[in-house]
């Protein structure tokens, strides 16, 4: 199996390299930052992966990549009063089952949730090292149960299939039910791997109550390669997304430093793909999260590297009649946060939030990292972005590398997921109060 050198899969995935249902943590309403939830092992999972998803109703949903008896498992958080309770709702098992969840949810509107394991399932391509992925339904049964569906397990590269393998970005649901998503490896041979540099799939359900894959688009390297983002949805029904290398390659980036693509439906069913931003270096490298879409149409999106400081950047794309504008948006510095690889949140206001995995430099909790990662705000001031930081995060007991994107309730409260850190060093779930 190839992965790129600093792949979202080899980042998320490394504390499984190197390494009680219900419990309550009161809320520290004396703190702009409070931990509601320590992870410590066991059968609540350890190590959360992706951000959180609200159901509108006060409560929160997402996923470990392990516990220390299970291969990862999806959770729900509920209030109680001053306190919150965590309650395991999904264990994995791996093999034909799925391993290691590692990206947000989503839900429908009759409550069913969706996700992706990024190994596991009954995939037997030689290369897919315990299984290629699967993605997967949780549906209430209406005894305060879950009941657990696998939809589709990814085949990979094989003689008789170019199908994808390891899913790693999420999921979009569109409004007829259908799944859409990336894989990070698969789609037959590229000028880069071959083991497949990526594909953009649909799952749809059939006629015999199960599911069915149709592959959107396949990377051959020189285009984009490996996107490690998922896809959205404009109003026209345009897919949009990002890939991690691929592009011309140059002197910052010898497989290319990742593209902005666009997926655009064409009549018989199939898409045409375009590049909308190519990344050089300069103005950016190695995108790992997916795209947000504001309400004027314009896409915005962050770097891992690059930039002036070559510690990641938010851009921007203002849409107009015929083409895309590329907007520099912020340069990451050493002294604030660095290395962004969530997806941004884009609030009411059009403010836009987003978390780094390390940073500021010189912060003595989290020496090898260099920082323990923040919390940080983008706001729009006389047609200029000012960046502050929200929270940086000081190591146990507080979280560490906030892996994840951040979620915003109707009150403007902050939630999200830290990958370590806690006092456990197992992972942590925060809210950052206004």
């Amino acid at each position: 199996m190839k992965l790129p050198p600093t792949s979202t899969v080899s980042r998320r995935l490394l504390p499984l390299i190197f390494l009680g249902m219900y419990l309550c943590i009161a809320r520290a309403n004396a703190q702009t930052e409070s931990i509601l939830y320590d992870f410590s092992g066991g059968g609540n999972g350890e190590t959360p992966a992706g951000g959180l998803l609200g159901d509108g109703r006060g409560n929160y949903f997402g996923v470990t990549l392990e516990t220390q008896t299970t291969f990862g498992t999806v959770f729900e958080l509920t209030p109680h009063g001053s306190a919150w309770t965590l309650t395991t709702i999904y264990s994995f098992r791996g093999g034909n089952d799925g391993a290691n969840p590692n990206s947000t949810l989503v839900m429908d509107g009759g409550g069913n949730l969706y996700g992706e394991t990024s190994f596991g399932g009954n995939g037997k391509s030689l290369y897919c090292n315990g299984g290629c992925g699967t993605v997967f339904q949780l549906s209430p049964d209406g005894n305060g149960g879950w009941t657990k569906t696998t939809l589709y397990s990814f085949q990979g590269n094989q003689t008789s299939s170019f199908d994808g393998s390891y899913p790693v970005g999420g999921l979009t649901l569109d409004k007829a039910g259908n799944l859409y998503g990336t894989t990070l490896n698969g789609g037959g041979n590229c000028s880069l791997s071959n083991v497949g540099c990526g594909v953009v799939f649909e799952l749809s359900p059939d006629n015999n109550g199960g599911w069915s894959e149709k592959l959107l688009h396949q990377f051959l390297g020189a285009k984009g390669a490996y996107p490690e983002g998922g896809v959205i949805f404009d109003s026209l029904g345009n897919l949009y997304g990002t890939t991690f290398e691929g592009g011309p390659a140059n002197q910052a980036c010898f497989y290319g430093c990742g593209t902005v693509f666009k997926l655009a439906p064409q009549s018989g069913g199939s898409w045409m793909a375009s590049i909308l931003l190519t990344f050089n270096g300069s103005n950016g490298a190695y995108p790992s999260a997916g795209l947000v879409l504001n309400s004027a149409g314009n896409l915005y999106g962050t770097t891992s590297g690059g930039g002036t400081g070559g510690v990641g950047v938010v851009f921007g794309l203002e849409a107009s009649a015929s083409t895309w504008k590329a907007i520099p948006i912020y340069q990451f510095r050493l002294t604030a946060g660095n290395f962004p690889s969530a997806p941004l949140t884009i609030d009411h206001s059009g403010n836009i939030y987003g978390t780094t995995e390390a940073g500021p430099v010189g912060h003595t909790s989290c020496p090898a990292q260099g920082g323990c990662g923040v919390v940080f705000k983008l706001t729009q001031l006389n047609g200029k972005w000012q960046e502050s930081t929200v929270h940086a995060f000081a190591g146990p007991p507080d979280g560490t590398a906030p892996f994840g994107s951040v979620t915003i309730d109707s009150q403007g409260n902050l939630f999200g997921t830290t990958g370590v850190g806690g006092t456990a060093n197992l992972g942590a779930i925060y809210e950052i109060t206004p």
